[in-house]
């Protein structure tokens, strides 16, 4: 899964954001969730990795996901951050995003929320702590899990 990830997010691999989607649309089934009246989002790139790739790996994801499921695919959050997390240890992470995301347009009250890969939570966390009191419920749904040494 590693490489799959690091082709798609580096060697600008596009295509396989509908692949990863599938994987999240899987869990959906697996998991016998719910979630007709929910809306879709992704968990911003700061804004130096989006210059450098072109794309938001989360957001390709998200836009595919939500062609999949039928659920409307919504820009809820934008990143103030200049760091890419990846470079960043795990305190650091979640100093990088503390207060550096924020809410584009109003909360709907059911969301998914993807990312790419949650490696220390900082980003999906933060993302929550914006929305947690306007929201019914929420899900947080990655593709990987990173494993740091």
């Amino acid at each position: 899964m590693k490489k799959i990830i690091r082709k798609y997010k580096y060697g600008n691999f596009t295509k396989i954001s509908k692949y990863l989607a599938e994987m999240i649309m899987d869990l959906l089934i697996y998991y016998k969730l719910d979630v007709e009246n929910y809306k879709v989002t992704s968990v911003p790139s700061n804004y130096i990795s989006y210059i450098n790739r072109g794309f938001t790996p989360a957001e390709l994801i998200a836009k595919e996901f939500s062609k999949l499921s039928g659920l409307e695919y919504i820009k809820l959050y934008k990143s103030l951050t200049l760091k890419k997390q990846a470079s960043l240890g795990h305190h650091q992470r979640s100093d990088n995003v503390h207060k550096k995301i924020k809410l584009t347009k109003s909360v709907p009250e059911y969301i998914i929320i993807i990312d790419d890969v949650y490696t220390t939570g900082a980003s999906m966390n933060e993302c929550y702590k914006l929305i947690k009191d306007q929201v019914k419920n929420v899900y947080g749904m990655t593709v990987s899990k990173a494993h740091r040494n």
